[in-house]
């Protein structure tokens, strides 16, 4: 009999707990800037000053921290290749009716310059924009109309293995894009980027270090073909990649309706996680139950009832953390690690259903022209 009742023990403790399952998704969020479907054929151009020179700045080395080469390089971006990487990520997208690009060059002077001695931007004219609409027979203008580069070069000595170089470059691309329409005064939308490139490499000394990694040219032109594609993010609708967890624990019905999750019929996990939320009165159980249902709505498009259960899930989980709505902080934090609190976890997955819900009607707008 006391080996039954330690047997019973033992099993409801595994009852009482649950491990996290996570994996990733893809849905498809907004652009930034939603088109009238008539706005449908775009004129990309090249609108960034003429390089010239880059400004070059050699720093000291300090070998107390192991560091041999520190340069900074300030130059203007080739907008050539970034306005043809911008034109065909559009193109590639399928988004536009037909996406064209001018060839020619339109900036020939350098105007004034900013801090680090670079030519700035300037908008195209009203006029401007007018003839090369028709010139090109578009309805609106993408403009590429500037792109500042600032690489920083290292080569370093790691103190704990010094008989390896370990060499980086890191580009900081800053691409402006304006949009302009026909017969307006002034630009439709400005956007305004800065990301970063990397290239790493290792070696025996500093001469093979700088082999490895692309020289200056090489770092331009890579660097602006890689600035083409981010304005592109802003203005088409994309997809994102998110992580999606789900509770597993060790009864019957929950790893059944697990192994459902692995063949993607989420119908049938349903069903599963419904009779388990079903069953119990409150409870760390019934949280779990109503926090997949919520994740198996989602994966139907069916949004309403996903955030329907969880917020159930959410109200389930202050009193299983015995926390009150006023004193829960939604700290943001890696909600999928398994020691993460349950209303975090239960909260920060409502207010990422909330904003998918929210996107629907801007999603919807723009995608009509691709239906």
């Amino acid at each position: 009999m006391r080996q039954f009742a330690l047997l019973l023990l033992v099993a409801l403790s595994f009852v009482g707990c649950a491990t996290i399952e996570v994996f990733r998704i893809e849905h498809l969020v907004p652009a930034d800037i939603t088109f009238p479907k008539e706005l449908s054929r775009v004129g990309v151009v090249n609108n960034v000053p003429t390089p010239f020179e880059a400004v070059i700045k050699e720093h000291e080395p300090r070998h107390d921290v192991g560091l041999m080469l520190h340069s900074e390089l300030f130059s203007v971006g080739d907008g050539a290749a970034a306005a043809l990487s911008l034109a065909e990520t559009l193109a590639e997208a399928d988004y536009f009716y037909e996406v064209i690009i001018c060839d020619s060059v339109l900036r020939l002077d350098t105007l004034r310059t900013d801090s680090t001695q670079l030519p700035v931007s300037r908008q195209l004219t009203p006029d401007e924009v007018i003839r090369l609409s028709e010139e090109l027979d578009v309805d609106f203008i993408v403009s590429l109309d500037n792109l500042q580069l600032q690489t920083r070069t290292s080569v370093l000595r790691p103190a704990d293995y010094p008989l390896i170089l370990e060499g980086s470059i890191d580009c900081t691309v800053s691409p402006t894009m304006r949009i302009y329409l026909p017969h307006r005064q002034g630009p439709m939308a400005q956007i305004q980027l800065s990301e970063k490139i990397h290239w790493w490499a290792e070696a025996t000394s500093q001469d093979a270090i700088m082999k490895q990694l692309p020289n200056a040219d090489e770092q331009i032109t890579e660097a602006s073909i890689f600035a083409g594609t981010l304005p592109a993010a802003k203005i088409l609708p994309r997809w994102q990649r998110v992580d999606r967890a789900y509770y597993v624990n060790s009864t019957t019905v929950m790893r059944d309706a697990a192994l459902y999750v692995k063949e993607s019929n989420w119908t049938e996990a349903i069903k599963l996680w419904e009779r388990v939320y079903a069953s119990k009165k409150r409870g760390k159980v019934k949280m779990w139950a109503a926090f997949n249902m919520a994740l198996g709505y989602e994966m139907l498009d069916r949004l309403d009832e996903a955030i329907e259960w969880a917020q159930k899930a959410q109200e389930l989980s202050y009193a299983v953390d015995h926390v009150t709505e006023a004193t829960a902080a939604l700290d943001l934090i890696d909600v999928s690690a398994s020691e993460a609190p349950n209303y975090l976890r239960t909260s920060s997955y409502l207010l990422a259903l909330q904003t998918r819900k929210s996107y629907d009607l801007k999603l919807n707008a723009q995608m009509e022209r691709v239906n």
